[in-house]
């Protein structure tokens, strides 16, 4: 309950911050800005929404991963999550 309350929490805040620099009269001027910024654009939602929906459905399955592990140790437990990471990773690059 912890963990997920940590983060639910985390993307309020994050969600919070993304709004104040959006409602900001002068935005903090940026070297790699390209240009101005559009939000809510649907194209950019259906892109980034399979990363948020990831991340708000796999965290509670991690500790369930954990326990059916055999012999579960957090190096073990570091190595799944490392690998799962890079195939979610080349997966994404390899649809664009």
């Amino acid at each position: 309950a912890a963990f997920s309350t940590a983060s639910v929490g985390f993307m309020v805040l994050f969600t919070s911050v993304v709004i104040m620099f959006a409602c900001l009269p002068n935005p903090i001027p940026l070297a790699a800005s390209a240009g101005a910024v559009e939000l809510w654009r649907l194209d950019g939602l259906l892109v980034a929404f399979p990363i948020i929906a990831y991340s708000f459905t796999a965290h509670p399955y991690y500790l369930g991963i954990f326990n059916t592990m055999g012999s579960g140790s957090q190096r073990r437990m570091t190595k799944v999550t490392d690998t799962a990471m890079g195939l979610a990773a080349t997966l994404y690059w390899l649809v664009g």
